[in-house]
């Protein structure tokens, strides 16, 4: 799955409210923390999901392996709840 390019939906939108980010779809919306923001800001159908993976473990300075486990996560929760096309 590390060579899909995933796409955060056309209906979904990451929103912030103060220090709060949210990813809303109609009338749902999740909070989500730092890392999940990082990973679906980079969902625009560009980044593989490896590329992803390689620049989160740069930004916090993680094992590429736990990088590419928590996009794995982040990514498959998100395809469930049909918020992202892989």
């Amino acid at each position: 799955m590390v060579d899909k390019y995933p796409l955060l939906r056309y209906s979904a939108k990451i929103k912030q409210v103060g220090n709060e980010v949210y990813l809303v779809n109609k009338n749902e919306a999740w909070d989500i923390n730092d890392s999940s923001y990082f990973i679906l800001k980079k969902c625009d159908g560009k980044n593989s999901i490896q590329d992803i993976a390689n620049q989160l473990s740069i930004k916090y300075n993680i094992a590429e392996s736990k990088a590419l486990s928590d996009c794995n996560e982040i990514l498959n929760y998100f395809l469930a709840q049909e918020l992202l096309d892989i």
